[in-house]
């Protein structure tokens, strides 16, 4: 009986962390819903609160930009994103920081030209002061046929 009464007890406990995690899962992907549409609308704003000051933005060509530089590239105009569709994502948790991966469809305009890309990504969730940025993001693309 004692026995029954423990393994209740531990599953007790266990069952508000994984609530919490599902929630924490839940909330990284919303903010990465809403900072696709801040991206792809050019809400900029928006957009800077889901960036962590130290972000490091690694684009599919290699070149990587601090949080202020990428802003000023989407400002300036040399870089737009019009469409970012992602397929197959993934959240993993781990504490105060979340990894997402998947597939994308990107549609951009850089210095001019437009690019529809195919890419794989990573991108590393940080909570700070209770809400989801985005610290670090890595593409690379799919060869093209």
């Amino acid at each position: 009986m004692k026995r029954i009464a423990v393994l209740m007890f531990v599953a007790a406990m266990a069952v508000p962390g994984a609530f919490a995690q599902a929630d924490a899962e839940e909330q990284v992907r919303q903010a990465e819903r809403e900072r696709l549409a801040a991206l792809t609308s050019g809400e900029l704003a928006v957009l800077e609160r889901y960036l962590s000051d130290d972000l490091l933005y690694t684009h599919s060509s290699a070149r990587v930009e601090t949080k202020e530089e990428f802003l000023a590239a989407l400002r300036s105009g040399q870089l737009k994103y019009e469409a970012m569709n992602h397929e197959d994502l993934k959240v993993r948790v781990y504490g105060d920081t979340a990894l997402l991966t998947g597939r994308s469809a990107v549609r951009v305009r850089s210095r001019g030209q437009e690019n529809n890309l195919q890419i794989r990504f990573l991108a590393v969730y940080v909570r700070k002061a209770g809400r989801w940025q985005m610290a670090a993001w890595q593409s690379t693309r799919f060869p093209q046929p």
